[in-house]
């Protein structure tokens, strides 16, 4: 087989170029997602004793990701306040098990009640927030939205080279294609639309009919009684086969298949799947022109550089010394490539 050398080396000075793009290869972390993991598991302790397990497990996590995707930028997503609200105008019940995080979130540490666990919980959050602030890390929450469709906007719309979305949430399966991935941390998995194909049988765009059918109990939203995802892959072969399918065309296959009882109970409970669609289906929510303004004209906008000083003060505060033994090493390895990047958005602008 002859090789095509001048289009090898094409490609090479190809990707040099990209990579000198503080956009060529972002990654999107799930702020809220990644935090409640890291609190939930991790009882670490300070000199004083007291619980920071929330920071360290936070870092430790976003830092592992950093190392072994390398990105050229990182962007976090909190939710804002009332980030629920639009859904919860469709359905009350949306998140309702996870209002003011007042749920036994963490088990490794013996709280005294479960108020001590919340205003832990909020302290740890507000204290990574001002963390955040003295990183080359482009820091999004906007009152009224979720993490999830800023990052849906973000990965689609604003972004339009190489994405690495951040979380263990499933719903962001349905962003996936050959320009956007998923990383899943406990999965140590990097989610491609091959291995969602074969993870989870369904392409990604069909992910989201899935879901729709079944439910999803970790946002409180039921499905259609007696189908799950076996029967959906038994019976609905229009959703499991590796063409990707609209909403009118799935409509429409429901509709004509008289003789398939799992269709025809889906067609009885119609307005659980128009319900669930358009909670679930990311790019369904609204987001306003305004904050689509803000969200551009920050991404936009020169990336924020370390602030070694304000960051050891805090460090030293909270006395994280014996979780990082070496603070410039640590900040050295894993922000090194984003300082050098947000050094030069000021040169020349992000884009």
């Amino acid at each position: 087989m002859k090789i095509d050398l001048d289009s090898i080396l094409k490609k090479i000075r190809e990707d040099k170029a990209a990579e000198k793009n503080i956009n060529s290869k972002v990654l999107v972390i799930d702020g809220l997602n990644t935090y409640l993991r890291a609190f939930s598991v991790n009882p670490t302790l300070n000199d004083n004793g007291t619980h920071i397990g929330g920071i360290t497990g936070f870092f430790n996590s976003i830092c592992a990701a950093i190392r072994q995707m390398s990105p050229t930028r990182c962007v976090i997503v909190f939710d804002g306040k009332g980030g629920s609200q639009q859904r919860r105008k469709i359905y009350e019940e949306y998140k309702a098990n996870r209002r003011g995080l007042r749920v036994r979130l963490n088990r490794a540490y013996d709280f005294e009640d479960a108020d001590e666990e919340h205003k832990n919980a909020m302290r740890q959050l507000l204290r990574i927030a001002d963390y955040l602030e003295q990183l080359p890390i482009t820091l999004l929450m906007y009152d009224n939205i979720e993490a999830d469709d800023v990052i849906a906007y973000l990965a689609k719309e604003v972004f339009d080279k190489k994405v690495i979305v951040m979380s263990t949430d499933g719903d962001f399966v349905q962003l996936v294609d050959d320009r956007i991935s998923m990383w899943n941390p406990p999965r140590k998995k990097l989610y491609t639309p091959e291995l969602i194909k074969q993870d989870y049988e369904f392409t990604p765009n069909n992910y989201i009919y899935m879901k729709m059918i079944s439910g999803d109990k970790s946002d409180g939203i039921p499905g259609v009684k007696g189908i799950g995802i076996k029967t959906i892959q038994k019976n609905l072969p229009l959703i499991t086969a590796d063409v990707d399918v609209n909403w009118d065309e799935f409509k429409d296959y429901l509709n004509k298949s008289i003789d398939n009882k799992t269709a025809i109970k889906l067609i009885e409970n119609f307005d659980i799947l128009e319900r669930n669609y358009t909670l679930m289906k990311l790019g369904e929510i609204e987001i306003g022109g305004s904050t689509k303004s803000k969200i551009r004209e920050l991404i936009d906008s020169p990336v924020s550089t370390i602030n070694n000083y304000k960051f050891k003060q805090q460090f030293l505060e909270d006395k994280l010394y014996s979780n990082i033994p070496n603070l410039n090493s640590w900040l050295r390895i894993h922000f090194n490539k984003l300082q050098a990047f947000a050094l030069s958005s000021h040169e020349s602008g992000s884009k």
